[in-house]
């Protein structure tokens, strides 16, 4: 907390440059990974788990994230914080965890990643 105050005390300028982000954003889900370049970041879909009705223990959320010719699924709880970190250029790295463990609360918990090609992200041709 200090040192965002710090940093918006101290600057006096016009514009405010920020460091390069993270190239890629890396997705790791059981015995696969998946490494994603910002640059082919298209679009996000936050929605509720339909499946929850059935069993309350399944993940409430669903969030989609297209990059050109790939979608990727990831299913837990608070993703919302995970849109705001994505579209803000902090998110660098998901990973599922089938099991609560060491987690913080109120942190974001994605319980499973799912990624597939998709027709929909393949950049038009001419």
């Amino acid at each position: 907390m200090k040192s965002k105050q710090i940093e918006k005390t101290s600057f006096h300028g016009c514009v405010e440059i920020l460091p390069p982000l993270y190239p890629t954003i890396h997705f790791i889900g059981g015995e696969k990974s998946w490494s994603f370049s910002r640059k082919n970041f298209l679009l996000t879909a936050l929605s509720g788990n339909p499946e929850r009705h059935a069993c309350k223990t399944l993940p409430p959320a669903i969030l989609k994230i297209y990059f050109t010719g790939t979608e990727i699924t990831l299913k837990g709880w608070r993703l919302e914080k995970v849109v705001e970190a994505l579209l803000h250029g902090r998110l660098i790295r998901v990973q599922a965890e089938k099991l609560l463990g060491n987690l913080v609360l109120d942190e974001p918990w994605v319980s499973e990643i799912q990624v597939r090609k998709h027709s929909f992200c393949s950049p038009a041709k001419p």
